[in-house]
């Protein structure tokens, strides 16, 4: 059983859409509480049924990791804003945060630490501005605007998964709106402006961009109380496979990245 420190973010990652062991997917509905097996249900979808079941599956899998709980023991309780809480006895106090899209499954745990992840897979369409200005905040729209057009996509997706995985860590959900936070991406460096946050409070956040493949795109927000972004421990897991291993996933950019962080991950990519 691994354990991790206050100051790692643990994430794990998993395909969906390869090909997968009816008798392994069999094993992770085994893992289901009864709310879970309901949700299953309503899934119409081969592709949906089978994405809910590695997701929950991978959850279950990682909480394991740190706590000498089997994943079939896990039980979840949702706030009042619906995000997944551990509804365990929970002595560590670990938060988790879940993700998923197509052919990519993520979820981050920490000690301790309010966390959100989001990944979105990178799709080229063309009414990125127009969605942009749906959404973003108008400094974010001009800096998406300036960009060459070859640029803007990229730029779109890590903005939009900046704004989703804070929302998750704050626990709001749809209740905030995704303009209330901006995000600047310059290079390697990850600029922030929490409308709803204290100045104090703005500078306790940390923010990090991650590609888990060329497809992919991933951010992690985390109240660590400084904008330094602590190491992130990468790890493709299939659940209840003997088969994985650690691994390195590089930080494309950051608020700030510690030392330690740095040298493990390699130099940041530009954008």
């Amino acid at each position: 059983m691994s354990c991790a420190r206050t100051d790692t973010l643990d994430l794990f990652l998993c395909r969906s859409n390869s090909s997968w062991d009816p008798a392994l997917l069999h094993r992770y509905k085994a893992l289901l509480d009864a709310n879970e097996c309901l949700r299953l249900s309503r899934y119409r979808f081969e592709q949906e049924r089978r994405t809910f079941l590695i997701s929950h599956a991978l959850v279950r899998a990682a909480l394991s990791q740190f706590v000498d709980i089997p994943p079939y023991a896990w039980r979840f309780r949702k706030s009042c804003h619906g995000r997944p809480e551990i509804d365990n006895e929970n002595p560590l106090r670990l938060r988790f945060s879940l993700s998923h899209t197509s052919d990519l499954v993520a979820c981050v745990v920490t000690r301790n630490i309010e966390v959100g992840v989001d990944t979105e897979i990178r799709q080229d369409f063309a009414d990125v501005l127009a969605i942009a200005e749906r959404f973003f905040a108008p400094p974010e729209v001009s800096a998406l605007r300036a960009l060459p057009i070859e640029k803007q996509i990229d730029r779109f997706y890590s903005t939009w998964t900046l704004k989703e995985a804070y929302a998750k860590a704050r626990g709001l959900g749809l209740s905030l709106p995704l303009n209330c936070a901006r995000f600047q991406v310059a290079e390697d460096l990850i600029e922030a402006k929490l409308e709803s946050e204290t100045a104090d409070q703005e500078n306790a956040w940390a923010f990090g961009l991650m590609r888990p493949t060329a497809r992919h795109w991933l951010a992690i927000a985390a109240l660590v109380g400084s904008a330094v972004l602590p190491q992130i421990r990468t790890q493709w897991l299939v659940p209840l496979s003997t088969s994985n291993q650690a691994s390195r996933c590089p930080i494309v950019a950051a608020t700030r990245l510690s030392s330690e962080t740095q040298s493990k991950n390699g130099p940041p990519q530009h954008l």
